[in-house]
């Protein structure tokens, strides 16, 4: 009986030649489509893991007031409360202040436009970013208000191209800074 069965199928293949090998490909493809879609879903997925390891699980991010929906927007955290965040919180390995703005970088006759953030040396630690080349803010820097920057791989790419930027130059908006790091 199974003999039987075998050879019947057989038979059906063989009439049916174009519709077998059409069959055929469809699963082949769709099975190659679910191989696919798998193996590019685990590797995102092993990516955005990473991108959030680097985060840390201990980060917290304090922004001060509360938006209402209004026009207005809160105050930003002075010096006074920044020292007494750092003074009265333990057991806090980096603690950065920080403030965004986009803006458009200039140098020579080429600009980009990204977002520029102010902060002091702590920030690079809190990020768990190193540096390539150069170096932090120093406190004589941060205490004078000195016209220094650090500049990520982006910008050295889309601006030095093969130059260095370490020492150069750059205008951020309408300020200009010199890199210190990288």
């Amino acid at each position: 009986m199974l003999w039987e069965a075998v050879k019947l199928a057989f038979q059906s293949i063989r009439r049916n030649a174009m519709r077998s090998v059409l069959t055929l490909l469809g699963i082949v493809i769709g099975v190659a489509a679910v191989i696919a879609m798998v193996t590019i879903g685990s590797g995102t997925s092993q990516k955005v893991q990473e991108n959030l390891a680097k985060l840390g699980s201990n980060m917290l991010i304090l922004r001060p007031g509360q938006s209402t929906g209004g026009a207005t927007e809160a105050r930003a955290f002075d010096e006074r409360t920044v020292s007494a965040l750092r003074s009265n919180l333990t057991g806090v390995r980096a603690l950065a202040p920080t403030a965004q703005k986009s803006a458009k970088i200039v140098f020579g006759a080429l600009n980009y436009d990204t977002t520029v953030t102010g902060t002091d040396s702590n920030y690079f630690a809190a990020q768990d970013w190193s540096f390539r080349e150069g170096r932090p803010f120093t406190d004589g820097e941060l205490r004078s208000g000195a016209s220094v920057c650090v500049i990520g791989s982006t910008i050295v790419a889309e601006l030095f191209g093969s130059l260095e930027p370490l020492g150069n130059r750059l205008r951020v908006g309408s300020f200009a800074c010199e890199v210190i790091g990288v």
